[in-house]
């Protein structure tokens, strides 16, 4: 069942980072995240050998963490949060689209990474070598 219910997260995921002092936190995950997402945005402009479902992976991780950055900056350092998933007495922590972008985008980028490395030992193996 799909809660909704409205929270502001001063932290990350599941308000990681909320209990820092205001100044490391906003530095940390407002400044840092920020330089961060800079240099993945660059790496996926200029990375013209990345296979496209990890490019996909990527842009969906970027996307989550700009969404979720523009919100901090817009409600001085706070990230809306508003999802809660529950299955009888198990539930999630509250988070919100951005976060599940992100999520699905480092699943995603995973199973592509190890599925290129089987590939690639699959390759080295082949018979006739």
């Amino acid at each position: 069942m799909i809660e909704l219910t409205l929270a502001e997260n001063p932290g990350t995921f599941l308000s990681l980072g909320a209990s820092l002092p205001e100044p490391i936190r906003h530095g940390l995950l407002t400044i840092g995240i920020g330089i961060g997402l800079t240099c993945l945005l660059a790496y996926l402009v200029r990375a013209s050998t990345l296979r496209w479902t990890s490019f996909v992976a990527l842009s969906l991780v970027w996307a989550g963490g700009m969404s979720n950055l523009v919100d901090r900056f817009a409600r001085k350092g706070l990230v809306t949060d508003f999802i809660l998933l529950r299955v009888g007495p198990i539930h999630t922590g509250i988070f919100n689209v951005a976060d599940l972008a992100i999520v699905a985008g480092l699943i995603i980028f995973a199973a592509s990474v190890q599925r290129a490395g089987k590939t690639e030992a699959e390759s080295k193996c082949s018979p006739g070598e």
